[in-house]
Order: structure tokens, then sequence, then C-alpha cells
């Protein structure tokens, strides 16, 4: 599922004018996170993600992102992806250099390279 979010989010990027897509995205995240994902950090990151594409995050989503960065056992991925979210290129830099040439490949085909890019 978290998979068809991220193709929804690309098409999202290709047509800016969809914000439907977002939107449903945006919901298909809201379950899964009722639902108790496995994957919650990425869920929530994605769901982030989203939001970021629509407006700045709210005060307490910038608050959750910060208090996360905290947790020794995020990936460096995660780590990349929340200093993306928070608009600190430099940080998220940082964590990017530190990832293998397969793990840097795959966050540049992610969505959130996207909002990356635009630091």
């Amino acid at each position: 599922m978290n998979d068809s979010c991220i193709e929804m989010i690309r098409a999202y990027d290709i047509d800016n004018k969809r914000v439907d897509i977002l939107d449903m995205a945006i919901r298909l995240y809201d379950w899964l996170i009722r639902d108790g994902n496995d994957f919650l950090m990425y869920v929530v990151i994605n769901k982030f993600q989203c939001y970021k594409r629509k407006r700045e995050l709210w005060d307490e989503e910038v608050k959750w992102l910060k208090k996360q960065l905290s947790n020794k056992e995020l990936s460096e991925a995660s780590i990349a992806s929340i200093y993306t979210l928070l608009g600190d290129k430099e940080s998220a830099e940082m964590h990017i250099e530190k990832f293998n040439e397969k793990d840097k490949q795959s966050f540049y085909e992610c969505p959130i390279e996207s909002l990356y890019n635009k630091l």
C-alpha cells in the first residue's frame, strides 16, 4: 500500500494541479497509521511529505519530526528525509553522504528527492 501512495506522490509531482491525488495518498496514509503498519516511521514521513507539498508543516508536525531524530535506531534514509522535511539541506546532505551507492540511488528515485532538490 505504501508503494501505491509513493506512486501517487510521484504523479502529483508530474502534475501539481492534481491535488486530489495527494489527498488520496494522505487518506491512505491515515488508514495505514490507524492500522498499525509495521513501517510506521516511513508512513508518517511519507504522509508529511504530502503535507509539505500542500502547505508548510504545522508546529506539532515539526516537533514530532525533531523528536524522531533522537531515535538511535533510525536509518540514515529516515534521518535524511526528516531533515529534508525540516528544510535543512546541509544536515540532509551529511546523512545522504553516508549512504552506500544503492541507497543513494534509491533515495534519488523517491519522491522525497523532489523536495530535497527544492532546498
